[in-house]
């Protein structure tokens, strides 16, 4: 499988992207109602800016994975009393970064179609990613990881697992406000544990069972991804997320020389 990774420049190309990530949200893992979408794309307003860009994965010219890039918009921050005017500060302050003046990028809308998810398509956009974002002067990014769960029984125990194994980072971005789905739940990960108190997810880990957390967040932590924040409720997506950063200077080997190489 020789993946070709593409900055969209074209009408067509954004198109592309667009409809791959409605085939993912929509059609693979249904946490977008395909009738709110008629165009068959998921697009938004952040999408049409100059700071914007759309990473695009090509296998055989079809597209089979998008990422977008956004970086520091001053006029979106400014109008709406944000720090950097990204996505994320709808739901996240990153006042943090901005006391320690770091220059970040999000890395919103991440997806490959349910059958390329084994390749190399997810680590081909994060390398574009990374070469984008270094050639931007950029030295973080962030953005947001899927639960792949409305629950927040099950968000609440991956943010728990995630502590236990080290992965929170130095800096805790505040939530604007917190929003609980408490009707309508249709998905349960953990279905052998009632609740997500602490104490319940010790009493079934000392039983020698096994909680596993979500296969991208493995992926991420790998990569040196730390989350950096508790679970909210995203509304648009029926998913809790968990906010996430990386200094792209801390990348491990053999990634970092990966992301390095040329194409």
């Amino acid at each position: 499988m020789a993946i070709k990774t593409i900055l969209a420049q074209t009408k067509e190309e954004l198109e592309m992207g667009a409809l791959v990530r409605f085939k993912v949200f929509a059609d693979d893992e249904g946490s977008l109602i395909p009738s709110d979408f008629p165009s068959g794309r998921e697009i938004d307003g952040f999408d049409i800016h100059q700071t914007s860009a759309m990473i695009i994965a090509l296998d055989a010219d079809e597209p089979v994975g998008t990422v977008r890039v956004l970086l520091e918009n001053r006029e979106i921050a400014d109008r709406n009393g944000w720090d950097y005017g990204l996505d994320i500060e709808t739901m996240y302050s990153l006042r943090p970064y901005k006391d320690r003046e770091i220059a970040i990028a999000e890395v919103p809308r991440t997806c490959v179609i349910k059958s390329h998810r084994r390749g190399p398509v997810l680590m081909e956009l994060y390398k574009k990613v990374y070469q984008f974002c270094r050639d931007a002067d950029v030295t973080h990014v962030c953005g947001s990881v899927s639960t792949y769960s409305d629950n927040i029984k099950d968000a609440e125990i991956i943010y728990y697992l995630i502590r236990k194994k080290g992965m929170l980072g130095d800096i805790e971005l505040p939530r604007k406000e917190s929003h609980i789905k408490s009707e309508g739940i249709k998905i349960d990960q953990y279905p052998d544990l009632d609740d997500s108190s602490p104490d319940t997810i010790e009493k079934y880990l000392k039983r020698g069972d096994e909680l596993r957390l979500p296969g991208i967040v493995r992926v991420l932590s790998n990569l040196g991804v730390k989350i950096v924040g508790q679970p909210e409720y995203y509304r648009k997506f029926d998913r809790y997320i968990l906010p996430m950063s990386l200094e792209l200077s801390s990348i491990p080997e053999p990634a970092k020389s990966y992301f390095e190489s040329k194409s």
